[in-house]
């Protein structure tokens, strides 16, 4: 993924959750950044950070 489409994805991720923009980026930056830090791989560290952040904040959202 390149920079507009991880901004098209995080802005999706927080409309479909109901989430602050702010608070999704941050969360998904956290996520990438601990994804790509072991990743040999990092081809898909975008993806995986995204679903990552996704799966906490419906958790989250359960839970209030």
């Amino acid at each position: 993924m390149n920079q507009s489409s991880d901004t098209s994805a995080l802005e999706l991720l927080a409309r479909d959750t109901k989430a602050p923009l702010a608070e999704v980026t941050a969360l998904f930056e956290r996520e990438r950044d601990a994804l790509a830090e072991g990743a040999t791989i990092t081809n898909f560290v975008t993806l995986l950070a995204v679903r990552r952040v996704r799966h906490q904040l419906m958790q989250s959202a359960s839970h209030h």
